[in-house]
């Protein structure tokens, strides 16, 4: 939830449905390849306040004094192409609010889900650093959240170790966490995959009382499993009442069951 006051009057956007803070970003900040066609309507403002708690950004006041003025403010609708993978990256993201899905696409087509994102979360930091966007970041809701330029942070990197310390901290647990996924796909079977995706991803929607609002179809993306093997393991869940149905959605009933079979390694 973002408190910061509007900071700047928008001007007109570029061709690309982006209005930019003309004072603060280059010609070339928003390109077309970052946003799509489906991104018009976004605007960018100034950055006033920070979340008090947004992962790499979780600092001493003078530290997030000194970020908040270097980022600035993005707002953009449902259905919106943040980047693709391959995309030239300068910049990482702070979300104040919406959701965000990372994903990956084949080249004939099947997407795999890595990950939904929910405030206050940064992200694209890989690619910050890389150079090129690892993967694809589509908006699942209406989104606001915070940009903050490669050039921009290494110069408060310069002033401020401590955040290059916090930095190093975040891509540690970015590689942490895709060897845990890379190693769930190889060595898990379906059931432990599909029940701790179902576990994580209850948690990112804590506020909405254990419900997962995804399609049966979007939680075989997660699972890296086809739609119907993902369906008929759902329908035995809740016919031994562990989950409830319903369309476009999963409540979790019995987390302990589930956790059960998070922890098994046997089909």
């Amino acid at each position: 939830m973002m408190t910061g006051a509007m900071g700047c009057i928008p001007v007109p956007a570029r061709g690309n449905g982006v209005l930019e803070e003309p004072d603060r970003l280059g010609a070339t900040a928003f390109g077309a390849t970052a946003f799509g066609a489906t991104a018009f309507g976004a605007m960018v403002q100034k950055s006033k306040l920070l979340p008090e708690k947004s992962g790499l950004f979780a600092a001493s006041p003078a530290m997030r004094a000194m970020i908040e003025k270097i980022a600035v403010k993005v707002s953009l609708p449902s259905g919106s192409s943040l980047f693709t993978k391959g995309d030239g990256a300068e910049s990482c993201y702070i979300l104040d609010q919406g959701e965000i899905e990372i994903s990956v696409t084949s080249v004939d087509g099947k997407k795999l889900s890595i990950e939904i994102l929910t405030p206050p979360d940064v992200f694209g930091e890989i690619g910050l650093f890389a150079g090129r966007r690892t993967a694809d970041a589509t908006t699942l809701s209406p989104t606001r959240l915070r940009r903050v330029r490669r050039n921009d942070l290494l110069a408060a990197l310069r002033t401020e170790p401590d955040l290059a310390l916090q930095i190093i901290d975040l891509l540690c647990a970015r590689l942490r966490s895709s060897i845990e996924k890379l190693e769930e796909r190889a060595f898990m079977p379906l059931p432990a995959r599909l029940a701790r995706r179902l576990l994580h991803l209850a948690d990112t929607y804590a506020a909405k009382g254990g419900v997962v609002p995804l399609s049966q179809a979007e939680l075989a993306d997660f699972a890296g499993a086809t739609r119907e093997a993902v369906a008929k393991t759902l329908a035995v869940w809740k016919q031994r009442g562990w989950i409830g149905l319903s369309r476009g959605a999963v409540k979790l009933l019995d987390r302990a069951a589930l956790e059960v079979i998070a922890a098994s390694v046997e089909d």
